[in-house]
């Protein structure tokens, strides 16, 4: 079966993580490897991406509103709340799964102390046209890239990551670079820079190395593809198949919410920082080709691209209005595929009148974009998928 992730990690990787996370200087080794990347002054690594977005809002210590695409991980408003603020969700527009300016500029409050400009699937929004309207409000708001997704995507040419006052990406296990788990903020806002510093002492310690490296180990081992299936099968039978579901969020800061990014992560992203050009290109060589290939489905709608857009693709989301039946469909032909994310936040939180994020909740299918993906097993994913009828 074809897995719907895999890390991007080899055991190799996994073998020379954990004698590299012994160097005392590692951490420092990835910061600066980061900041030439994103051409900032200011990189801190942090637990996850959740826990980076939880640092900046606290650093910049201005409680109020935070403007956020209502089609998003549950995480990102818990995050907001742990910090001290209210999520104000905007909808997406229904094509490009991004939220746009024009319902940014409809969403603006005076209350509303920061905006995140969110990169789904690792596709980049409407960053110049968003921060046009933000320009124009003539209002001091922080405006920070959720990157998470998104770790070489670009925009105009230019790399996501490094538009505005801080960026936040992740080294979570199905993101682009999988660390398994860690997460940096950048910046080039030296007040920002100068009370993270502090917040950054606060941070608890990471785990073990050694039990971290066993659990890559163990993601590595069961995502290979003669192994998979059967893990696959187990986590269906455990967790169900749930095609939409409101989740609701977590209130409460769990204790040692704020922690230091371990150093066998640290490591393995480092060493894989060399491989990026080529996980891109992989990424965006199976995107075209599920863009050419189901162009044509009439139960399939694909996300409309722009120009000045260059994605990563952690996933490549298509709709089906019969998203049960298409997942199954594809299960039973040996490749599997994802619902992320299958709730709308705004809903989670009881929040009515967003559509376009409830219908992409309620349909989006994300294709594997895995870079150890073949172009052969690609075509086969979309002849299967082209073979599909529903109801």
């Amino acid at each position: 079966m074809i897995p719907r992730y895999a890390p991007t990690y080899t055991f190799n990787d996994l073998l020379n993580g954990l004698k590299q996370s012994s160097d005392p200087d590692i951490e420092n080794k990835l910061i600066a490897r980061l900041k030439s990347y994103y051409n900032v002054r200011h990189a801190f690594l942090f637990g996850s991406g959740r826990e980076a977005l939880y640092a900046v809002l606290k650093a910049y210590n201005r409680p109020g509103g935070v403007l956020i695409p209502a089609y998003n991980c549950i995480v990102v408003p818990e995050a907001i709340q742990f910090a001290g603020y209210r999520p104000v969700f905007v909808d997406i527009e229904r094509n490009s799964l991004c939220m746009t300016a024009e319902n940014v500029k409809k969403s603006l409050s005076s209350d509303v102390q920061a905006v995140f400009l969110t990169h789904i699937f690792g596709i980049p929004c409407e960053i110049q046209e968003i921060l046009d309207v933000l320009i124009k409000q003539n209002k001091d708001i922080l405006i920070v890239e959720d990157a998470a997704p998104a770790i070489g995507a670009e925009y105009n040419g230019q790399v996501v990551g490094s538009f505005g006052d801080a960026s936040v990406i992740s080294f979570q296990s199905t993101k682009v670079i999988s660390g398994e788990i860690g997460g940096a903020l950048l910046t080039n806002n030296e007040n920002l820079a100068e009370k993270l510093k502090g917040l950054k002492l606060e941070a608890v310690g990471p785990g073990s190395d050694w039990m971290l490296f066993i659990k890559a180990l163990a993601r590595k081992f069961v995502t290979s593809r003669n192994v998979y299936e059967l893990a696959q099968f187990g986590y269906r039978t455990l967790r169900g198949e749930k095609m939409y579901e409101i989740v609701p969020p977590k209130v409460q800061k769990p204790k040692g919410f704020l922690s230091r990014c371990p150093s066998f992560s640290c490591a393995l992203v480092f060493l894989q920082l060399d491989r990026l050009r080529w996980n891109l290109e992989r990424r965006r060589n199976l995107a075209l080709i599920y863009q050419n290939e189901l162009s044509k489905h009439t139960e399939v709608s694909l996300p409309e691209i722009a120009q000045a857009c260059d994605p990563a693709w952690i996933q490549y989301p298509i709709l089906v209005d019969d998203k049960l039946s298409f997942y199954k469909h594809m299960q039973r032909n040996q490749i599997d595929v994802s619902w992320t994310y299958r709730y709308s936040c705004a809903e989670s939180f009881g929040i009515k009148g967003f559509p376009n994020s409830i219908h992409a909740a309620e349909t989006i299918i994300g294709l594997p974009t895995s870079p150890f993906i073949s172009d052969e097993q690609a075509m086969e994913i979309c002849r299967v998928a082209n073979q599909f009828r529903g109801r």
